[in-house]
């Protein structure tokens, strides 16, 4: 298969003959050997600031209407002020309301790469809640 592939650049454009197997075998090798992980952190403390957004708010794209946010103190690592999550996380959703409502210690795991819908750098994707 590799080397049909191969052919087919080589017979596709003559200045890549001579580089068409390097530079395949560059990119393979380039994702086997160094695998693109997201940068997921760990962090305890309340919940201080629990915001929803409404669907009906004005002005609102569809992809950010419901999506709830969370500030917690300490502010996480990372540069992450908030910490968001989708309208389908119903189960997450009522376990950060039990955890604001009895001001509770949680463990929750982040992923600093997860952009929000809005696009904020500051915001990162809530993976996981633990009450402790």
């Amino acid at each position: 298969m590799i080397k049909q592939c191969l052919y087919m650049l080589s017979q596709e454009n003559a200045r890549l003959r001579r580089f068409s197997p390097y530079l395949l075998y560059g990119i393979v090798l380039g994702l086997v050997a160094f695998p693109v992980s997201a940068a997921v952190y760990t962090t305890t403390g309340t919940i201080t600031v629990l915001r929803a957004v409404s669907d009906q708010a004005n002005g609102n794209a569809p992809s950010v209407r419901e999506v709830m946010g969370i500030q917690i103190s300490p502010i996480p690592a990372a540069g992450c002020i908030w910490l968001w999550l989708q309208p389908t996380s119903k189960n997450t959703m009522a376990t950060l309301l039990a955890a604001k409502s009895t001001g509770a210690t949680v463990s929750v795991v982040y992923e600093s790469t997860a952009t929000p819908p809005w696009g904020d750098p500051n915001a990162c994707g809530l993976l996981s809640i633990d009450f402790l």
